[in-house]
């Protein structure tokens, strides 16, 4: 059974060590233009860090259907084959209980609406983490340290994103506009624009129990794709955007000591 996008994954990590927290989102596997030898690099880098951990945000499939945009008749995988490499590709990762959510892009939704069909909840399903699979965002309670009483909470949710994406700045708008409607979250993580960047809004807010003001901090990032710069993206002349590099990746350090609540951007 599919859990609701509002049901709070909370994940705890013991440990006296800062957590590195990668979001991975746009692999579209299937595609011809898919770094997937990148992604195979970086994967490994992960699986070699005992502090690491990943989120999915979605298009790990290109998903071509008759019916969608992309041509089904440029893929290199079909859909069924997509599925099968991410559930063989993924396996060590949930293995090592590396993932802390997956959650679909609207490829993958693409199945959604033609059949009624969730692909990434059948690979979540086959790798045994249907638990943390949200059909549209992840609401994550990160819980780190070695006191059991007082861990370092970090607050995340992640979700694929929205819009065309044409503008940078049009997605940075969106996309703080979504974060401004929810409280007490630390961390956005979105996707789906292939335009990564990183902006830190804050907000006051008003302590009416202790009768004091105070700043709350955001980190709002968008991750990079896995595409490179090749078919459908120069027939739509669209510009070209920075792929992921795993010689430079992009996340966050999450630190681990008691009172010393902070976050590192790292790119």
């Amino acid at each position: 059974m599919i859990k609701s996008d509002f049901e709070v994954i909370d994940r705890e990590i013991v440990c006296n060590k800062d957590v590195h927290l990668y979001c991975v989102g746009d692999l579209h596997a299937g595609a011809i233009e898919a770094n997937l030898k990148g992604w195979e690099k970086f994967k490994q880098i992960i699986l070699d860090d005992p502090q690491a951990y990943v989120i999915f945000i979605g298009d790990l499939m290109n998903n071509a259907t008759k019916s969608s945009v992309s041509n089904c008749f440029e893929e290199v995988m079909r859909p069924r084959d997509q599925k099968i490499y991410l559930k063989e590709n993924l396996k060590d990762l949930a293995d090592a209980n590396k993932i802390l959510a997956i959650l679909p892009g609207n490829h993958e939704n693409r199945s959604l609406k033609d059949a009624d069909d969730s692909p990434l909840y059948d690979v979540a399903a086959k790798l045994n983490i249907e638990d943390v699979y949200r059909d549209n965002l992840a609401i994550i309670k990160l819980r780190i340290g070695t006191n059991p009483k007082k861990r370092n909470v970090y607050t995340i949710i992640a979700t694929h994103g929205a819009g065309g994406g044409a503008l940078t700045g049009s997605s940075v708008n969106r996309y703080e506009r979504f974060a401004s409607n929810w409280d007490g979250v630390d961390i956005f993580f979105f996707g789906h624009t292939h335009k990564p960047f990183i902006t830190k809004p804050n907000k006051m807010i008003v302590e009416n129990t202790h009768d004091f003001v105070k700043k709350k901090n955001t980190i709002i990032m968008t991750v990079p794709s896995w595409l490179q710069y090749a078919g459908y993206s120069v027939r739509g002349l669209m510009s070209p955007t920075h792929e992921y590099d795993p010689d430079q990746p992009m996340g966050l350090v999450l630190s681990a000591k008691m009172d010393k609540w902070k976050t590192k951007v790292i790119w």
